[in-house]
């Protein structure tokens, strides 16, 4: 069976999703985010640490599927 997997990063965490042909949610992961606010009014994030999170969350989704290769990644 295979497995599409959708990656969504947000301000918070990056989630990632994997879905099989129909539709139906095969795994799911969260990585918070790291934010960080080095002044007042400011909000900033590191894009290594941003990637890092994105790999996290797709390594955990993709270590719960039973055996289900990906297909296709949605980002």
């Amino acid at each position: 069976m295979k497995a599409y997997l959708g990656v969504d990063i947000g301000t918070t965490g990056v989630k990632a999703s994997a879905y099989d042909i129909d539709g139906d949610l095969l795994g799911q992961s969260f990585v918070k985010a790291k934010i960080y606010y080095p002044a007042p009014g400011r909000v900033e994030q590191q894009p290594d640490e941003m990637l890092e999170e994105t790999l996290g969350a797709i390594a955990k989704v993709v270590a719960s599927l039973r055996g289900e290769k990906v297909a296709a990644i949605s980002i």
